[in-house]
């Protein structure tokens, strides 16, 4: 696999870690597919990756970020089962099927999402400020 196409996406969202407060970043992805080239001479069609990464990023856009197992989800609202809990309308939350929303954790959950749709190697790297990132590749 000689080649790498590369795409960036961004989101800001608000997320906790065990022992921390909510708190928030301006998230920034950078994906990366690998492959040969197809019968196109391309990897795949940027526009098509760069579609799928702006489609993760905001559904995370503007959320409280939150691991599916510290939720408790009501018609309305979601109350937050962490010291210290919090509750927020419904609409302002995105549960995520991971077990933290550390960098780590939601690199390999956007890379999960996209396996969904493109079938070749993929890198996620998510960075929470310059200089600080977390990278899921398979």
């Amino acid at each position: 696999m000689p080649y790498c196409i590369k795409v960036k996406g961004d989101f800001p969202a608000a997320h906790f870690l065990t022992g921390e407060g909510i708190h928030g970043h301006n998230f920034s992805v950078e994906v990366g597919v690998y492959g040969g080239l197809n019968e196109e001479f391309m990897v795949m069609d940027f526009s098509d990756l760069k579609n799928a990464v702006d489609e993760i990023c905001d559904e995370l856009d503007h959320r409280v970020l939150v691991p599916s197992k510290n939720a408790k989800l009501s018609e309305e609202s979601i109350e937050i089962q962490n010291e210290p809990g919090y509750i927020f309308p419904i609409s302002d939350v995105a549960v995520l099927p991971v077990e933290s929303t550390t960098a780590e954790c939601l690199a390999k959950y956007i890379h999960l999402r996209l396996k969904e749709r493109i079938n070749k190697k993929i890198s996620v790297s998510l960075s929470e400020k310059e200089g600080c990132s977390a990278a899921y590749t398979e």
